[in-house]
């Protein structure tokens, strides 16, 4: 929404008027005041008075005007007029003839399956649950509660009344007790003839003959007590030597892993090689300075400046935050120099001194540098994200812009955009490959890319050597 100034005629008094504005005409109706507007801008409520008005568009109309800018970055390239994909699609028919045969080989390694992942770390799914679960099973076994009945000898009187005497005889023993049938006494001794040594209560010994009484076992209660279990600790033993046998076996996986899987690129560094690692680093550490790094995915003709910032190609773009200065294409892949390598979002480029290798997925490719289409150039591009600091502002321009490239006004919210001059850069071949970047610093990557030409024609000499020795013209 917005204020702006325009004029009208009327047409039947004010019940319909026609409206002049550098869009085109339009029709309105209503009353003085407050109006529905259908023109080439769209359908709106229109409120207003003496020259200066109000509006508020209506429908599906407003989205889709505000939504035409939304995420998208502009940009001068020059390049198709219809929509172009940067992004290799026939990754399998890029390898040329030269690298063909290198690139088989290094593919049929990287293809073998890994056999630390099938018969080592997938089975660990299994095996440590299962590890776990025996490992507390057999620890709780080391000591269990073992429950023991605890029986005493217990008297009882089997006579209608016996005496219980203070010492085993009739003669010389006084009664201190007389017992009816059924007491019981808890029975202590019967080495004393026919007499029963019974303890009335504690302290009270007396006794009882055994004409008149009889002794059984009876329960009185339960003790509980720890035993060890030996056979726990044993298979606890063998759980845990059964855990270290599996640590050896992933190592011994590992080890027929890398015999089987191993790629040695040994370079015979003499001072060209060298001097060529040292420039290709350094060169690589300009590109990598750059505070912005973007892959170009596609670009296609603005078809209405007005909703581009007035940028003739819309470009959509993608942050490049995979990058280093040496890395290998997979983990059993060594070689003697270092390799510098740019992430795209769906290919790995390796910079060899020999050989660019791409790796997509699983999938590698590989070209000699003489083969390699190498473009670089400036471009005018409308940052629509942050400036950056190393970025050369040299211009600026508006979200929605009239025909005259001036802001349109009927925009409260058309932010005023820097423009940009940018480097950008092309690597492509003949069988299909292409990738286009873009970096705020300007020439981040043209000595890089002067490297990579040296490259190139250090391959052009030496292919050229090889075709006179084997033709024999020498």
């Amino acid at each position: 929404m917005g204020f702006y100034f325009r004029k009208s005629l009327g047409i039947l008094g004010n019940l319909l008027k026609l409206n002049f504005s550098k869009s085109g005409i339009g029709i309105s109706t209503g009353v003085k005041g407050a109006r529905l507007v259908f023109g080439p801008a769209g359908t709106y409520v229109h409120l207003g008075r003496n020259g200066f008005y109000y509006r508020k568009y209506l429908g599906k109309g407003a989205s889709k005007r505000k939504s035409q800018n939304d995420n998208k970055q502009y940009q001068e390239l020059g390049l198709s007029d219809i929509p172009v994909s940067h992004i290799t699609q026939n990754f399998d028919k890029i390898t040329d003839s030269e690298s063909q045969e290198f690139i088989t080989e290094v593919q049929k390694k990287a293809n073998k399956v890994d056999l630390i992942h099938v018969l080592g770390s997938y089975p660990l799914l299994i095996v440590v649950p299962l590890f776990f679960y025996f490992g507390i099973l057999f620890f709780k076994e080391r000591e269990k509660k073992v429950s023991e009945d605890v029986y005493e000898n217990v008297t009882t009187i089997s006579n209608s009344i016996a005496n219980l005497r203070n010492q085993p005889s009739t003669s010389n023993s006084d009664v201190v007790y007389q017992a009816r049938r059924g007491e019981k006494f808890l029975f202590l001794d019967s080495a004393e003839g026919n007499w029963i040594k019974v303890l009335r209560r504690p302290g009270d010994t007396l006794y009882v003959h055994k004409n008149l009484a009889g002794t059984v076992k009876v329960k009185t209660g339960t003790n509980q007590r720890i035993e060890k279990n030996p056979e726990a600790d044993t298979k606890l033993y063998f759980l845990a030597g059964g855990g270290v046998l599996y640590v050896f076996w992933i190592f011994f996986l590992g080890y027929l892993d890398k015999r089987r899987k191993s790629v040695n690129l040994i370079y015979e560094k003499d001072d060209l090689l060298s001097e060529i690692e040292s420039q290709i680093q350094s060169s690589f550490d300009d590109f990598m300075s750059s505070q912005g790094k973007w892959q170009i995915i596609t670009s296609q003709k603005s078809l209405d400046l007005k909703y581009s910032s007035g940028a003739g190609t819309m470009v959509n773009r993608k942050l490049i935050k995979g990058y280093s200065s040496n890395e290998m294409p997979f983990k059993y892949f060594k070689t003697n120099v270092k390799v510098p390598v740019i992430k795209l979002m769906t290919t790995q480029l390796f910079f060899f001194p020999d050989i660019l290798l791409l790796k997509r997925g699983n999938e590698l490719a590989g070209l000699q540098y003489d083969n390699i289409i190498l473009e670089s150039g400036m471009t005018r591009f409308v940052e629509s994200d942050r400036l950056l600091s190393d970025a050369n502002e040299i211009d600026f321009t508006f979200q929605y812009v009239n025909k005259d490239g001036g802001p349109d006004r009927r925009f409260s919210n058309n932010r005023r955009l820097p423009v940009c001059l940018y480097s950008q850069y092309s690597i492509a071949s003949g069988n299909g490959f292409n990738a286009f970047i873009m970096t705020s610093k300007q020439g981040a990557m043209d000595s890089f890319f002067e490297v990579l030409r040296m490259l190139a024609k250090i391959e052009a000499s030496e292919d050229k050597i090889d075709e006179i020795l084997n033709n024999g013209n020498f």
